[in-house]
């Protein structure tokens, strides 16, 4: 009775179940684990050099300004386009007396710009493909260059205390803009997120004392 049971089971039941459920979990799971394994996949760069330090002149109007450019740099890894990528400031903390890392009360994720877009598309999504190297806009330290600069170029700055630390975000709402007039050592945390990747996330550590080309910037 029981040999029949068996035969029965593993000549009949088996092999109409198994087809069954083999294509029930591939179509279940199939999907997800396709997009583990192709997924994109983000990487966050920041160097001390030209590239993420960048000297940019500008003008508004009829006054020159002089300033630098912090940025990190994004880059997908994988054959498959990380889509939609948006950079956000999302933590600011500044160095204490007792030498610690303590937070501000910057508590938001405010859009950063990514470089070189087009007036008004700067915070939007963008696509990463492999092999293609994105910068996100962090800070600005910026310098107003005086009237007095222009007629005496080697003259000593004329704008003392002038010179200002600004982030890129899409927005600075009044409650932060203090933290932006202070001195000392910041550490800023940034995020990148993706439609397809998991975000990612990079510090980097500011020591201003509020003159526009005499900061220094580490990864941190």
């Amino acid at each position: 009775m029981v040999e029949k049971m068996f035969s029965f089971l593993f000549h009949k039941v088996f092999p109409e179940i198994i087809p069954f459920l083999a294509g029930f979990f591939t179509a279940i799971f199939a999907e997800p684990i396709r997009r583990y394994l192709f997924k994109p996949n983000l990487r966050l760069d920041f160097v001390n050099n030209g590239d993420f330090v960048a000297l940019t002149p500008e003008r508004a109007g009829d006054i020159q300004i002089k300033a630098y450019y912090i940025r990190i740099k994004a880059t997908n890894t994988k054959n498959v386009t990380a889509k939609d990528c948006k950079a956000y400031l999302v933590n600011i903390e500044k160095l204490d007396t007792s030498g610690d890392f303590k937070p501000t009360d910057y508590c938001d994720s405010i859009p950063l710009a990514w470089s070189c877009q087009n007036i008004g598309e700067q915070y939007n999504g963008i696509n990463i493909n492999k092999g293609v190297n994105q910068f996100a806009d962090v800070v600005t330290t910026r310098h107003f260059v005086s009237v007095g600069e222009v007629m005496y170029p080697t003259m000593v700055n004329q704008s003392v205390n002038s010179d200002i630390l600004y982030p890129q975000i899409k927005l600075t709402p009044f409650r932060y803009e203090g933290i932006f007039k202070e001195k000392g050592t910041f550490r800023f945390t940034v995020q990148v997120t993706s439609a397809n990747a998991d975000p990612k996330t990079i510090r980097l550590i500011l020591v201003w004392d509020g003159v526009w080309d005499k900061f220094n910037v580490r990864k941190g």
